[in-house]
């Protein structure tokens, strides 16, 4: 009698240990496949020889549109699409290679969404032969008194997994270190980074202020004011 109870309680925990284990090992695929899970709207823009060629015309036709712009010194209005800017990023290392170049090598075929109020980015994020989509949600708006434009973390993504804050600063500080947002903190980012307004177009270094900026659906639109 004693024998069998052993031999019982035995398999049992043998039972327990095998179900533990094919549970643990299903958990983790499930959560490998939640930080590759590819969001609906992240599909970057493949371009060919004559849509890159047209994208950086395109490019330049607007750069030249702002500078004549601020020249004349009257204000004006900019409105650009993600289809537009979208198209600007795959062709970034033929369009603007300064740019391109701060970007990481890790960051991949980035891409940006416009919804009403908010600004999607996404990028593959490619390390050591694994690889991620990672996104982010962004608010951008103007102050009260329009001195400073401000941006807000929402959220950051791996895949459908959120990431917490201090994995988001271990990934960010590179960034934090520029000019412009020199001194704040990732918690401020995430309250709400203010930003002076005040921009100067590199071409003739022209200064200008955001008089207005609204995001809606598929595009966002600035008025400009020179300075």
């Amino acid at each position: 009698q004693t024998l069998q109870t052993n031999s019982r309680s035995r398999r049992r925990r043998k039972r327990v240990v095998v179900a533990s284990i094919i549970a643990l090992a299903a958990g983790c695929v499930a959560f490998l496949l939640a930080l590759e899970y590819r969001p609906a709207w992240y599909v970057p823009t493949i371009l060919t020889e004559a849509e890159l060629q047209q994208g950086r015309m395109e490019a330049m036709r607007v750069v030249d549109h702002i500078g004549d712009q601020l020249v004349d010194r009257k204000p004006f209005e900019i409105v650009l699409s993600d289809d537009q800017l979208n198209i600007w990023l795959s062709g970034l290392e033929q369009i603007w290679p300064d740019a391109a170049r701060r970007i990481p090598r890790e960051m991949v075929e980035p891409f940006v969404a416009f919804e009403a109020g908010s600004l999607r980015t996404g990028a593959r994020l490619e390390s050591g032969g694994w690889r991620a989509i990672v996104s982010s949600d962004y608010g951008l708006e103007l102050s009260t008194d329009k001195k400073h434009l401000i941006g807000r973390l929402n959220s950051a993504r791996c895949g459908t997994v959120a990431l917490p804050r201090f994995i988001v600063a271990s990934l960010f500080k590179p960034y934090m270190r520029a000019e412009a947002v020199h001194g704040y903190t990732i918690d401020q980012l995430y309250e709400g980074l203010p930003l002076e307004n005040r921009f100067v177009w590199p071409n003739g270094r022209r200064p200008f202020r955001i008089e207005e900026l609204t995001i809606e659906r598929g595009e966002i639109r600035f008025k400009i004011a020179p300075l």
